[in-house]
Formats: structure tokens, C-alpha cells, sequence
């Protein structure tokens, strides 16, 4: 993987719906486009050769989605915090995604797992900061149920650079 202060090339789940959006326009300084990271730290190319693999299986490229989790801090989970990297993605909030066809999705990316990263449990992270996400935020957007456990939705893979530590700056190529 060539170097990069963001995540690289990866392939995004970007829902179809509002789920997920209004935390993201309001909780964040700049916001992004919410989604489920698939695979990230890819070479523009292998990032490439994956997401046309998906198609293979995924024709109508879509698939659904279920929020399984509580609004919650996300610094616990995976490659989202970067504590020796202090950077404009280095703390996250959101919520798991249940992803029924997850395992499908994984086996049909089998021979990319060594050319990339796949998140260890889906998710979507709707507030990402420099610094910890107050616990005072985590708790109102979850008292105000803007996301709920349950919430379903369908999604659309996409081909993305995030190559950049700023969220706001990641594109969605195709």
C-alpha cells in the first residue's frame, strides 16, 4: 500500500435512504457521506479489481442493512482510532450494521484479504473527530433515537478514495 494519511482506496456500502445522515450533517464541523466501509487501505487498483468482483455476485448492486447497535463510541472497534496518528478520522461514533449478505460479500472478496482491510464488524460511523467524541453527544443522539436499532435500509457499493485523514474530502469514483 503506498503512502497515504487517510485509508486509501476501498470499497464503500452507501445507503439509499437518510439513515444515519442527519447525525452525520449534524454533529460533524464538515460533514461526509455516511456509509459501511467494505475494504479500505487498497491500491487504487486492487480497490478497482475488487469492487468489479462484487458485481459478479451482485448484479442489482444493492444490499440490505439493519442498524444492530445503539448510537455508541466506536474507538473500541477497529482501524478507526489511530491514537499515534492524531488525525481528522481518528475517533468515531456510529452504529453496527448487521449486513445479511456480509459473508457472500466476504467470499466473493476472498482473494483480495491480503491486499487490503476489511472492518472487523460493519458499521457506520456518523461523527468522526481529532479528538474523543464527547460522551454528552453519544448520549443525546441516543436519547433522541436519531438512528435506532432495527433501522433498516439498502445500500450500494461504491469505489472510493480515501486517501485523505479529512472525511469531508473522501470522493466517492463510481
Amino acid at each position: 500500500m503506498e503512502e497515504s494519511d487517510g485509508y486509501g482506496y476501498g470499497i464503500w456500502l452507501i445507503p439509499k435512504s437518510s439513515c444515519g445522515s442527519f447525525i452525520v450533517d449534524t454533529y460533524n464541523s464538515y460533514p461526509f457521506k455516511n456509509h459501511i466501509t467494505v475494504m479500505c487501505m487498497m491500491t487504487k487498483q486492487m480497490a478497482q479489481f475488487a469492487y468489479m468482483n462484487l458485481f459478479n455476485k451482485f448484479a442489482d448492486n444493492t444490499v440490505k442493512g439493519y442498524v444492530n447497535t445503539c448510537f455508541q463510541d466506536l474507538n473500541d472497534s477497529d482501524y478507526g482510532n489511530n491514537k499515534e496518528n492524531e488525525s481528522y478520522s481518528a475517533y468515531s461514533a456510529g452504529v453496527n450494521i448487521n449486513i445479511p449478505e456480509w459473508e457472500n460479500i466476504l467470499e466473493k472478496l476472498k482473494d483480495f484479504k491480503n491486499k487490503g482491510s476489511f472492518p472487523k464488524v460493519p458499521h457506520m460511523s456518523l461523527i468522526y473527530s481529532d479528538s474523543s467524541i464527547n460522551p454528552v453527544i453519544i448520549d443525546f443522539v441516543k436519547s433522541k433515537e436519531l438512528i435506532r436499532i432495527g433501522e433498516s435500509f439498502e445500500a450500494s457499493f461504491h469505489l472510493v478514495d480515501i486517501n485523505d485523514s479529512r472525511p469531508w474530502k473522501w470522493k466517492i469514483l463510481s
